[in-house]
């Protein structure tokens, strides 16, 4: 008798459904059963909801080469406690990782955007599952703003982008009136809609709009280099402008994350060489929802820029001189390297470092 027949449904179910990505992608070669199981949309939905949360960390880093004169080649790795940082050998279309660019990781699937080729693309790493998006209409203009994630009302991965003309002379985009395009996972298709799109998401270039974060289907990012904050609901398909009180004081280097289940601004002002830090954190998720100061980081030595928060109470912090990736621990008020084993992690500079669990999802079929 098979394993499977001897074992009640719901405790298989239970079992596997703790077990690591690894190990169930192994599995699903034990039986058609089991094949069938494991890749169901309630198993997935199962296996996601149990995983440990912001275990590991997706980086762009810098890689050390043997020539001095060599050009700096990059790789995309996941960094976790437990194990030495993991570079990801994934067929990127041919082009090597240094050409890639983060814009969003959600339930395990990660967007990238290849800047030489302009492809767009969503992996999971731990599938080892590589999908290169349609080109979406007026694919030739210039790509404003970038975003993905995941929408709860739809039950669909969606990845947003802005359309502008570029004048290089000038070092000024122009919005393309009615250029605001929706990727569907679910479909596998673009479409544009219709939205107002604030100005202030025009004034820097995709390279300085780095910060951003995603919360219950909803995108932020600091807009401009007054630090402005602009949401996008990916359900309702509107921009709006988030309220900050006066007493909060942003920059060009102010950052958004997660922090727990709410939105969180980091601050930071700097010294010839020291840095301080005030995390802002939002009670509840309407724009005009009041704000307040949770922490104040400092004065520490040296110049730092917050990367984002990890679930064991620490802030993730890029070094200015090395680009390296050392914690500031919010209970003990002590700055530590991130660990001895990952010296030659060094990071992409101005690239974010995004949260990620090693997850089932396929971006090979609707979800």
């Amino acid at each position: 008798m098979a394993m499977d027949e001897e074992m009640p449904e719901d405790a298989l179910t239970e079992i596997l459904s703790r077990l690591p990505v690894k190990s169930l992608l192994r599995f699903k070669s034990i039986s058609k059963h089991w094949y069938s199981l494991i890749q169901s949309p309630c198993f997935i939905s199962l296996h996601h909801n149990r995983s440990p949360k912001n275990e590991s960390l997706l980086v762009l880093r810098s890689v050390k080469t043997t020539s001095a004169f060599a050009p700096i080649t990059l790789a995309l790795s996941v960094v976790s406690n437990k194990t030495p940082v993991l570079d990801l050998d994934l067929p990127f279309g041919g082009q090597p990782a240094s050409w890639l660019n983060l814009f969003g990781s959600s339930n395990g699937i990660v967007c990238l955007f290849n800047s030489s080729t302009k492809i767009m693309m969503l992996c999971n790493p731990a599938m080892r599952e590589f999908k290169v998006l349609p080109q979406p209409p007026f694919h030739t203009r210039y790509t404003s703003h970038l975003r993905f994630a995941f929408d709860p009302k739809t039950n669909d991965y969606k990845v947003l982008r802005v359309v502008a003309s570029y004048d290089p002379m000038a070092f000024t985009f122009t919005l393309c009136v009615g250029r605001v395009q929706i990727y569907h996972m679910s479909t596998d298709t673009w479409r544009e809609i219709v939205a107002v799109v604030p100005e202030e998401i025009l004034q820097c270039s995709q390279r300085w709009c780095w910060s951003s974060a995603s919360l219950n289907g909803v995108f932020y990012w600091v807009a401009n280099c007054q630090g402005e904050i602009i949401a996008f609901h990916m359900s309702d398909e509107l921009f709006e402008r988030v309220f900050l009180p006066e007493d909060i004081r942003t920059n060009p280097w102010s950052s958004l994350s997660i922090l727990g289940d709410s939105l969180a601004l980091v601050t930071v002002e700097f010294g010839r060489m020291e840095s301080c830090l005030e995390i802002w954190v939002r009670d509840g998720n309407g724009v005009k929802d009041p704000w307040n100061k949770k922490y104040s980081i400092g004065p520490i030595v040296g110049l730092y820029d917050a990367l984002g928060f990890r679930h064991t109470g620490e802030v993730l912090l890029r070094r200015d001189n090395d680009w390296k990736m050392v914690s500031y621990n919010l209970d003990s008020h002590t700055l530590n390297e991130y660990h001895e084993e990952y010296d030659d992690l060094k990071l992409v500079h101005r690239c974010p470092v995004l949260s990620y669990t090693a997850s089932l999802v396929s971006v090979k079929r609707p979800v």
